[in-house]
């Protein structure tokens, strides 16, 4: 059996002698709508192959359809999540920001008070330096009138 389906036939010579060459008048014009082509291994084999070609074609569609869903799919989450992540940015900014300005406010009062205790005591630092400049005069002049004294007894 040929590949053409008998023996007999061959798209070449129509006796199946095999020649290789075409005569016009011995050249059989099958139709695609006549039995013997319709039955033929060929005619199967080429619809079995524009089924498998249709089914290819149909998966290949079906593939792309399915990778552009699930490419928009990402890109969408993706720019959900850029957006949460823009927000929880915007937010922690702010939050640190709001601590800045308490921490800032704190340090600041706590430099007033040390400014403050520290007035206070170069004021009571001055006091005492004063009184203690008092108090080295007095014991000078003690000292000096003890001399005196002293001395007047000695003479005396």
């Amino acid at each position: 059996m040929s590949f053409y389906g008998g023996d007999s036939y061959s798209p070449r010579t129509p006796n199946g002698s095999g020649s290789g060459r075409r005569s016009p008048s011995s050249s059989v014009n099958v139709s695609r709508r006549s039995p013997v082509y319709r039955n033929s291994p060929t005619q199967d084999r080429l619809d079995r192959i524009k089924s498998s070609v249709s089914s290819l074609t149909s998966q290949l569609r079906h593939d792309h359809e399915h990778k552009e869903s699930l490419t928009s799919t990402e890109s969408a989450l993706v720019r959900e999540m850029c957006l949460k992540n823009d927000q929880n940015l915007a937010l922690e900014i702010e939050r640190r920001a709001e601590s800045d300005k308490a921490l800032k406010h704190l340090f600041l009062e706590g430099m007033d008070r040390i400014d403050g205790q520290l007035s206070s005591l170069r004021a009571a630092v001055d006091v005492l330096s004063h009184r203690v400049g008092v108090l080295e005069n007095e014991v000078k002049d003690e000292k000096t009138i003890r001399q005196h004294a002293m001395q007047d007894q000695a003479s005396d």
